[in-house]
């Protein structure tokens, strides 16, 4: 999933800077879905995959699925700009950045067989509660994370 926490992942940011650039959201396809993971769960879940006996070669790290339209709106709200989006064809998605490349793909996966196997259980609070409790978008512009 992409990663937000305390600090943002590169896409996250790229993502976060571009509602802010444009002043309001850009959006291909709204209900399209986006598959979410906080930094400290994963974390966890690399800690799991590191002791366990013999770690899976791939595994997904996702605590929450949500909408495009709700992320982005989301960080609009929170960054005091519209969250109006406007609808964008696929290949303008690609000039935004980030996770923004991947709007046109609905972008939801499972952590099932990371929860089944390896026993990982997110209890970080999700996407939506941290923005729910927070009057600012999920990459503060006071601390940023290194670009991977």
């Amino acid at each position: 999933g992409v990663v937000y926490g305390r600090v943002e992942s590169a896409p996250m940011r790229k993502f976060i800077e571009s509602i802010r650039n444009r002043g309001k959201p850009a959006l291909v396809n709204p209900a399209n879905r986006l598959s979410l993971v906080q930094i400290e769960d994963l974390a966890d879940l690399y800690l799991a995959i590191l002791e366990a006996d013999a770690p899976p070669p791939i595994i997904n790290a996702v605590s929450e699925v949500l909408t495009w339209s709700y992320v982005a709106e989301a960080i609009a709200k929170s960054a005091g700009v519209s969250d109006q989006p406007d609808i964008i064809p696929p290949n303008d998605a690609m000039m935004l950045g980030g996770p923004a490349i991947y709007m046109p793909i609905d972008m939801s996966v499972s952590s099932d067989f990371a929860r089944s196997t390896l026993g990982w259980k997110p209890s970080r609070p999700t996407f939506k509660e941290s923005m729910e409790k927070s009057s600012e978008p999920p990459a503060a512009s006071k601390e940023a994370a290194p670009n991977p």
